[in-house]
């Protein structure tokens, strides 16, 4: 115990002393700790009372300091500052500086509000200090200076001390009254809620009562299209990720900080952008409709929501009434509501007896399911059968009940670091991730070396001794170890990298000549870390490469005060960015790293993350390179093609060409034609039970990025025998087609190749567009010129023989396409720009720290190229309508191929959409959709993205179904075998049918057994769920690796002057969606198909921005880590007409009746 007035006699006058509690974690990010002084005494506070008496001795000091009429408190009231660790329930929340708040605004330190909250809904998870100061203060720890506040001016608050009775609570406010007005802007600043993306701790403005913050980070899935997804292939597809919410569903609404509560509520009815909810405090709520990881379907009925309708509001409400809860008029009965209310709270009271009667259990939930060393993924349903008591005899089987299972859900997603979650999915695949212990371990040693390390600290300062910060017990402090290496890495970095605030280190001021075949890098290892060191490295890569810490727990802390403590980044925001720039700089990761592909979910191999996929592909590449002979099981069935010409189109770079078209005359007729898909036939010579198909329902498809590529199949065995090439197998997916489009009859045909020609969509474009403009294109390159990456045998020329089979693949896929849109398809032109990297090969795989010794430094940079026509959202057919021959032809054989196998009921994995029941599709293409093409002359993009969203989602099953987006009754892709899992098992279901007819001489169509097959329906039913996950999850890195490389780019080419960008760009406004949260509308350059956001600027704001706007803008900044590309308005260019703005509107308006 040391008294107060010894804690004054210990240091010298005037200084400032900073008052933490035990179980508070310092912020990070924006919060930073403030140049005051660099003398520091940090102390634990046992009770409330010793708080407050610290408090009055603190203004005492402060006051006799700068000769303000403040007295020290009687002797009485100097209560003992203690240096045990607090265990109260009582403890109020205190700023990181006293000081500043209550001193006024001064030039050194900007004004800071305390929040004097209780923490009793803290998330506290270890009772320690954290001691907060500057970097400058952290990095030496021996100046004694202390700020002059002889310059202060005295406060206009009555005098604290002897002679007043004012509590010391009433003076703190009284003081904020008083200087409400002078500090609004910092602390608006300082204390805001965090906007998508941000970093949060429990300093982030707490909400007020009534409001309730979507807190959703989807900084891993920023995309152009967050709910569709048209990819490169020209197949537009509906991609939700969650289920829909219907009218009296119970849900969840996760608030924006760590000490609120969850609000429980009954979902009423969706609008535009906006979602209704009633709540369990009878009052109604409007936000966006994400962030929702828990529901109860059907939890009140329609009748009883129809009651409160009434007195809802109709439509979307302005931003500054979201997210905040609304009593009724006061003129609304008092019963109105109660029902509900009623309902909810007996959910609510049932999960809390729930969660009170497994307490023990939940408290060590970790404990019990997690695995020692690998990362585990469960659904709510198998975590509470292995967490919770076994249930009695005969009920085992039964699912557990929804207040349990909410119980459940809530203690694992309070728990700080063991359980988490894919927020973007999570409702719809109700997956859990587990943490292992040894990474749980490696996390807790962290805080307690950082904890020592701040207590020798402390310590060294105030006795004026040094070796205290890095020894305990005579044993060097990880963390003073660390530091000391990682700041030389760092030095040595700078000298030929600069660092940015954007995420990433700037290019190699070391330039090497670029030679095919070799890496235009360098690579060499120096300091080797230790173990203590790794583990350090592995809570990094975890906070800022994995992001698996959630952004309001304590844990998020103790980075930022790492990187404080390193002393090489004062200027920066001490956050998760700034923590990726930091791995690169000690060599830990490359300097153009793509962080998505260290997902531990999507399970990737070569980088030491899944033990599973890297033995997997391991024993993999070894019985690739040791197949000999393989089987072909369709030998006997397979049909000669003979001189039939098969054009394979794919791109310049294409290794494993898995498709061909081609076109086959009907004898006696001149408007009906055989349109064949041929497709590689890899199923035929792989074991479904074998190593090539283990990987492959591994990794479910090929993942094709910029850098590099991870093969569902062994290269040695697609390139040399499987790939369509001539000579080989094929399984031919063929439909019979008049000229007006319609399939007349479908068959499936096993066969050989013979005459294949290969050729790239440019070359085709070229051959049928003669006497059409080139469309026009932009290239932008930086790292030096990029290699010549075609392969040999592309065809550049073609016969007229040639020009006629093509022209009449093109109209025949067109007049599909025609009938299509008749049935509500819907074709939406979207930017893909191509992108280049150059790496000499695909790329090194990297590896986690855990299992490299050393630090890498990498001298030279890749060559990164974006190719792209430029974008107009309004349809061109001159232009665009040869880019559809593939894809309109892929459809036709995936209509095939499922029509095929419905009439034999094959269960397959069909594609389909289910819509929201509240929104009706139908209605809106004939009130929506249909009036806009007739208006306009084209479907506008706004228009097209809101159509796809009222169609549903997509949705994988075993029985067909419509797909409302293509316009087809059923779909089934079979395109793809050498590069998607689900393809793949459809030719084996094929495969086992054509066997099974050729063997009985019947046919199967309108058969009912199943017996033949190469999977039943239940065994396809029980991969479905992780197929579709992992489908939408690689989508989306796919997506986004393109921008991490397009932003990566302009960054070197913006910053660092690599290439000679526009001074000004084009864009065109689509969306609005980051106006509530930034203010920006997000719109798309024309040159490269690349989206950016559009600040507010006075400008934007004078003439307002509006849907449709094309605008000239410049580039303002440059996010690699974000991948998030901001633009300032120069001058409006173009607003949409006035007919587009209304059908735009109508769209955004369209809710009918529920």
């Amino acid at each position: 115990m040391i008294p107060a007035s010894s804690l004054e006699a210990q240091q010298p006058k005037p200084s400032l002393v900073t008052l933490v509690p035990a179980n508070y974690d310092v912020p990070q990010g924006k919060l930073r700790t403030l140049s005051v002084g660099k003398r520091l005494i940090s102390t634990r506070l046992e009770s409330e009372e010793k708080l407050d008496a610290a408090l009055d001795y603190w203004i005492a000091q402060k006051g006799r300091a700068a000769n303000h009429p403040l007295r020290a408190p009687p002797a009485s009231t100097a209560t003992d500052i203690t240096q045990a660790s607090y265990s109260g329930s009582g403890l109020r929340r205190i700023s990181h500086d006293i000081g500043s708040f209550l001193e006024g605004k001064q030039a050194s330190m900007g004004r800071r509000r305390i929040h004097l909250r209780s923490t009793k809904a803290m998330s506290v998870n270890s009772q320690r200090a954290i001691h907060t100061t500057n970097s400058r203060f952290l990095a030496a720890a021996h100046s004694q200076e202390a700020i002059s506040l002889e310059k202060i001016p005295a406060d206009p608050i009555p005098p604290y001390g002897v002679g007043t009775t004012m509590p010391i609570r009433e003076h703190l406010r009284l003081w904020e009254t008083q200087h409400k007005e002078q500090e609004t802007e910092t602390v608006s600043n300082f204390f805001d809620r965090a906007k998508p993306g941000a970093l949060q701790n429990i300093l982030t403005r707490p909400s007020d009562g009534d409001v309730l913050v979507d807190p959703l980070d989807r900084e891993d899935d920023i995309g152009l299209w967050p709910e569709t997804n048209f990819g490169p292939d020209g197949v537009a597809e509906v991609d939700l990720d969650t289920p829909f919410l219907r009218c009296g569903d119970l849900v969840e609404l996760v608030p924006t900080v760590a000490n609120r509560e969850a609000v429980l509520a009954i979902f009423i009815r969706h609008f535009s952008n906006q979602a209704q909810f009633y709540t369990m405090q009878g009052k109604w709520l409007h936000r966006v409709p994400r962030s929702i990881f828990f529901s109860v379907q059907r939890f009140v009925s329609r009748e009883l929501v129809a009651e409160i309708m009434p007195y809802l509001p109709g439509r979307e409400v302005d931003d500054e009434l979201a997210d905040k809860l609304h009593a009724f008029d006061v003129s609304v009965p008092r019963e109105t509501g109660s029902a509900i209310v009623n309902e909810i709270r007996t959910f609510a009271d049932a999960a809390e007896a729930a969660y009170r009667h497994y307490s023990s259990r939940l408290d060590n939930a970790h404990d019990l399911v997690a695995h020692e060393t690998d990362v585990l993924y469960l659904t709510l349903q198998e975590l509470a059968s292995k967490i919770l008591q076994p249930r009695a005899h005969g009920t085992s089987s039964l699912p557990w009940s929804q207040p349990t299972l909410y119980a459940l859900h809530r203690a694992l997603l309070q728990n700080e670091f063991g359980f988490g979650i894919d927020q973007t999915s999570h409702r719809s695949t109700d997956r859990f991730e587990i943490r292992s212990k040894q990474e749980l371990r490696a996390v807790n040693e962290v805080r307690t070396w950082l904890r020592e390390y701040q207590e020798n600290l402390v310590t060294s300062a105030t006795t004026g001794g040094h070796q205290t910060i890095l020894r305990d017990a005579g044993k060097i402090n990880p963390i003073a170890d660390f530091v000391r290496k990682v700041r030389k890495l760092i030095i040595h970095s700078r000298t030929t990298r600069a660092p940015s605030k954007t995420g990433t280190i700037g290019p190699s001021s070391v330039r090497l000549d670029i030679t095919k075949g070799e890496p235009p890098y360098t690579a060499r290892a120096t300091t080797r870390y230790s173990e203590t060191d790794k583990t350090i490295i592995r809570f990094f890569e975890l906070w800022a490469g994995y992001r698996k810490i959630s952004r309001h727990v304590p844990l998020n802390s103790l980075a930022s005060m790492i990187l404080r403590v390193v002393g090489m980044y004062e200027e920066y925001e001490l956050d998760q960015s700034t923590a990726w720039l930091f791995l690169q700089e000690i060599g830990v990761y490359t300097p153009w790293e793509n962080r998505l592909v260290l997902n531990t979910a999507l399970g990737l191999p070569g980088h030491n993350i899944t033990p599973e996929a890297d033995e997997l592909r391991l024993e993999n590449t070894r019985v690739g390179k040791s197949t000999g002979h393989m089987e072909d099981t369709m030998q006997a069935h397979r049909k000669d093609w003979g001189d039939l010409e098969v054009f394979c189109i794919d791109n310049e770079d294409a290794k494993e060409i898995d498709d061909g078209i081609s076109l086959e005359e009907i004898q006696g007729s001149e408007s009906t034609y055989w349109v064949h898909v041929h497709t590689a036939n890899p199923s035929a010579f792989i074991s479904k039970d074998g190593t090539l198909a283990k990987y492959a329902a591994h990794l479910i498809e090929t993942i094709y990025l910029p850098e590099r590529i991870y093969p569902m199949l062994p290269r040695t065995v697609t390139r040399s025998r499987l790939s369509l090439a001539p000579d080989r197998p094929t399984l031919t997916f063929s439909a019979k087609l008049n000229m007006d489009g319609e399939v007349l009859e479908v068959k499936v045909t096993p066969g050989i190749i013979r005459k294949v020609t290969f050729a790239t969509p440019e070359t085709i474009r070229q051959v049928l567009s003669e006497g059409t403009p080139s469309r026009p294109e932009t290239i932008i390159t930086v790292g030096g010129e990029m290699p010549d990456r075609k392969r040999e045998s592309l065809r550049q020329s073609f016969t007229e023989s040639q020009r006629q089979i093509l022209r009449r693949l093109l109209d025949l896929g067109a007049a599909h396409r025609k009938l299509r849109e008749q049935k509500g398809g819907t074709y939406v032109r979207l930017p893909y720009p191509d992108t280049l990297v150059y790496l000499g090969h695909f790329g090194e795989i990297p590896r986690s720290l855990t299992a490299r010794p050393r630090a890498i430094t990498y001298d030279g940079d890749p060559v990164i190229q974006i190719r792209s026509g430029h974008f107009d959202p309004i349809r061109d057919p001159t232009l665009t309508t040869v880019d559809d021959l593939v894809p309109d032809l892929m459809i036709i054989a995936c209509e095939a191929a499922a029509l095929w196998c419905k009439a034999r009921n094959i269960p397959v994995l069909y594609r389909s959409t289910v819509h929201n029941p509240d929104l009706d599709p139908e209605t809106f293409r004939k009130e929506v959709v249909q009036p806009t093409i007739e208006k306009v002359g084209y479907l506008p993009l706004v228009v097209g993205l809101r159509y796809a969203k009222v169609v549903g989602k997509s949705a994988v099953s075993t029985t067909p179904n419509a797909h409302r987006i293509i316009g087809v009754d059923q779909y089934a892709k079979c395109t793809s075998p050498l590069r998607r899992y689900g393809d793949l098992l459809l030719h084996w279901q094929v495969e086992a049918a054509i066997r099974h007819e050729a063997k009985t001489g019947k046919s199967l169509v309108g058969s009912t057994d199943n017996s033949y097959l190469a999977f039943s329906q239940d065994q396809l039913d029980a991969m479905v769920p992780r197929v579709d996950y992992r489908e939408r999850m690689i989508n989306g890195v796919k997506r986004n690796s393109v921008r991490h490389w397009a932003v990566l780019l302009l960054s070197r080419a913006f910053y660092f002057k690599e290439a000679t960008l526009p001074e000004t760009w084009e864009l065109f406004i689509f969306s609005q969606g980051a106006v509530k949260y930034s203010g920006k509308y997000s719109g798309i350059f024309k040159l490269t198909g690349i989206d950016a956001e559009l600040e507010s600027t006075p400008l934007s704001r004078e003439i307002g921005v509006k849907l449709g706007d094309w605008w000239e803008v410049k580039i303002a900044s440059v996010d690699t880590y974000k991948r998030a590309v901001t633009v300032e308005g120069v001058r409006l260019i173009s607003r949409a007409s006035s007919v587009v703005s209304e059908q735009q509107k109508a769209a955004l308006d369209f809710r009918p009746d529920i």
